[in-house]
């Protein structure tokens, strides 16, 4: 089969590891051709052919030689835009790697593409006026529509995103079912897969113990709750280290958490890193005992982040709920949203037990081993092949959609009939086939 796989592949981005990997399993069995929009940083390793297609536009006419068009699609609209740019002209499988698509249509309107009012009718044709209102009301000073995190689950807008698509891929049930209720076409739940890594070496057995945290700091990681726990418990603030490294991405949370952690007198043992080269993020993954991998709401389809620490045979907490409740209970600590109690205890359970940390930890990297690169590539390629059967079937079902639409009440009848004969003809070939 012969494969264009849409995708960013350079700079600090999960996807683009994923890609590497998943694409070097692909192009065992199938022609692959990686189409890179972007590059932000050094690419990684050419395990296909790369097309730039942003720097040659004329390379798009190649797309009619291939049998089947992945679209990887994430909320940074840097990374993804021209990705979504040719997926709205030629339709293919869009690989959704996050369940919040808010910032990205929120850079549309950023940069004027979209106006206040755009953005606002996608919100409500998605999700009800009623959303649209709530989302209206929680704007932030600036005209800013898509930062407010208490309504990203009520209107995620990932909808907006997977418009016209031949098939979709998530990675997770939560998502998965959100979507199967917003959309008719086929669909295929993959577990997301570790990417091959080095074992690490224990972490020190001496105090303190370091919990790490990994990601952008956003309102939606519930820092300040951890802040909070250790504020409250001196004899636990004693024992530990906390490491945040990860983008200063939100300003305003940011500014809020530094007061809130100076106003604790945690200056000594909370540590804000901001952006951590590769190398020295070896360096903290090896020294943490605990990862803190908290989100509320969970804009992810699935963690690639939580793959990671698990793969590093720590143990790690989690929210639970989004994505992580996919989890295992048995492979990571799950703690309710905003349940500071628990979350308390989860950490002086980890601080207070080498031996539960250890088996804990180990539990997470039998896990992660188990989700293979190969396996998702099987499993992505055995929908494509699913998805190209049901083409004919989908895009007829599109093209009645429109008409439909555009019909006047006088032929309305008229065109349903005989739409719904086309479609059962249409439908009983492909079950033949199926």
């Amino acid at each position: 089969m012969r494969i264009a796989w849409f995708t960013t592949y350079g700079g600090r981005s999960a996807i683009a590891d994923y890609s590497r990997h998943v694409v070097e399993a692909l192009a065992t069995e199938h022609d692959v051709e990686l189409w890179v929009p972007e590059a932000r940083g050094p690419l990684r390793a050419p395990v296909a052919p790369i097309v730039r297609f942003t720097r040659n536009p004329l390379a798009l006419a190649r797309l009619h030689r291939a049998d089947a068009i992945v679209y990887n699609v994430g909320n940074d609209i840097a990374s993804h835009r021209a990705v979504l740019a040719v997926a709205g002209a030629r339709p293919g499988v869009v690989v959704l790697h996050d369940a919040v698509m808010r910032h990205y249509y929120g850079g549309l309107v950023a940069d004027r593409t979209w106006s206040p009012e755009r953005y606002l009718r996608a919100v409500s044709l998605h999700h009800g006026p009623a959303a649209a209102e709530a989302v209206a009301a929680a704007r932030i000073p600036g005209g800013d529509l898509w930062s407010a995190a208490d309504t990203w689950e009520q209107a995620p807008l990932f909808a907006e995103a997977i418009a016209g698509a031949a098939g979709v891929v998530v990675h997770g049930a939560a998502l998965e079912a959100r979507v199967r209720a917003a959309w008719a076409g086929p669909v295929a739940r993959l577990d997301l897969p570790a990417h091959p890594r080095a074992p690490l070496p224990p972490p020190p057995a001496d105090e303190p113990v370091v919990l790490a945290g990994l990601g952008g700091v956003t309102a939606n990681r519930r820092i300040e709750d951890v802040v909070g726990v250790l504020a409250a418990r001196p004899d636990l603030a004693r024992r530990v280290r906390y490491v945040v490294a990860g983008t200063l991405a939100d300003d305003r949370y940011t500014r809020a958490l530094r007061e809130e952690i100076g106003r604790a007198g945690l200056g000594d043992v909370v540590r804000l890193a901001g952006y951590v080269p590769e190398a020295e993020l070896d360096e903290l993954l090896a020294s943490a005992h605990v990862f803190v991998n908290l989100r509320h709401p969970s804009t992810e389809g699935a963690s690639a982040s939580l793959l990671a620490q698990a793969q590093s045979g720590r143990p790690v907490i989690v929210t639970d709920g989004g994505s992580f409740a996919d989890v295992p209970d048995d492979v990571v600590l799950k703690v309710p949203p905003g349940d500071l109690d628990a979350l308390a205890g989860a950490l002086e359970r980890l601080v207070a037990d080498p031996g539960e940390r250890a088996g804990l930890g180990a539990a997470g990297r039998r896990w992660a081993a188990a989700r293979t690169p190969r396996a998702y590539a099987d499993g992505i390629a055995a929908f494509l092949t699913r998805t190209a059967e049901l083409a004919p079937l989908l895009a007829l079902c599109d093209r009645v959609g429109r008409t439909l639409a555009q019909d006047d009440d006088e032929d309305a009848e008229r065109s349903l009939a005989a739409a719904a004969a086309a479609i059962a003809t249409l439908a009983g070939s492909v079950c033949s086939r199926g």
